[in-house]
């Protein structure tokens, strides 16, 4: 299963004296979650999701082409893992 598509965005939800409850986290086709008692640095995070495994997949389709040391050989397999777990492959 694909995840909604990009871009998504953060919407502040309701406020207990002062303090966000929850955000609402949404897409190119609607609600993706809502981040109860989260913070906003976490709801943004939430919201950067399909546009860091974008980044990453593509600096991985960069960087597999290069000659590579120990270290980001190790690196490398682990960004794979980590996109492999995302897309539901691992």
């Amino acid at each position: 299963m694909m995840h909604t598509p990009r871009p998504w965005t953060v919407t502040l939800g309701d406020k207990i004296e002062g303090a966000p409850v929850w955000w609402l986290i949404e897409g190119a086709t609607g609600v993706v979650c809502e981040a109860l008692y989260a913070s906003d640095s976490d709801a943004r995070l939430i919201a950067a999701a399909p546009d860091l495994l974008q980044c990453l997949e593509k600096l991985l389709s960069i960087v597999r082409d290069r000659e590579r040391d120990d270290a980001t050989i190790l690196t490398i397999n682990d960004a794979e893992s980590l996109i492999a777990q995302v897309r539901g492959d691992a």
